[in-house]
């Protein structure tokens, strides 16, 4: 990553190219202690991008999970533009120090991603992008998408303790109990790698 660009510079690369990952990398932590490993990139609401008017749901739920206080006043500076993308930039560098990373299985839209390779390339691809993370030694991972949970034997057999959760950003009739199960079991996840579960 250019470490002279500041960071709206990264975003708005990252707007025009598509290519979202010089911003994933500017939240990377320097130690991973919990990873999650989404599905795609979606444009304009991709998860470390910090102007997201509308449907942010997966920062949404993994804020409320991770850091409830935070992502209290995030919520009441929502409408107001300058305090919202402030508010989630507080988040994302909170997770940063937490050691909290957010990885997606294509690192672009999923439209975009499919139409370049198959699935399991994408599979083996992240497998490989997984290796060069600095993960902790007991780094927790949680898969959130069923693509990903395709990867639980691959951290499985690595040692770490991972665990499948359904997709938090669901349309169907069941998205809020689904949200709540994913909210509820990352949270109590968390507290565990905190030591006070």
């Amino acid at each position: 990553m250019d470490q002279t660009l500041s960071l709206e510079e990264i975003q708005q690369s990252a707007l025009e190219s598509g290519n979202w990952e010089p911003l994933r990398e500017y939240y990377m932590p320097k130690l991973i202690r919990l990873l999650l490993v989404a599905n795609a990139a979606p444009r304009e609401r991709f998860f470390y991008l910090d102007d997201v008017e509308n449907n942010d749901g997966v920062f949404n739920a993994v804020a409320k999970a991770i850091c409830p206080d935070e992502y209290i006043n995030y919520q009441i500076f929502h409408f107001k533009d300058n305090n919202r993308i402030e508010s989630k930039r507080i988040i994302l560098n909170l997770l940063k120090d937490k050691g909290i990373y957010l990885i997606d299985i294509m690192p672009k839209t999923k439209e975009e991603a499919l139409e370049e390779a198959d699935l399991t390339y994408w599979l083996n691809q992240c497998k490989k992008d997984v290796d060069k993370l600095p993960l902790a030694k007991d780094c927790r991972i949680v898969l959130c998408h069923t693509n990903s949970h395709k990867l639980y034997s691959f951290f499985n057999d690595r040692k770490y303790e991972t665990e499948k959760l359904p997709c938090p950003v669901q349309r169907n009739s069941n998205s809020f109990k689904i949200k709540g199960t994913f909210i509820t079991k990352l949270s109590k996840l968390y507290k565990k790698i905190e030591g006070n579960g």
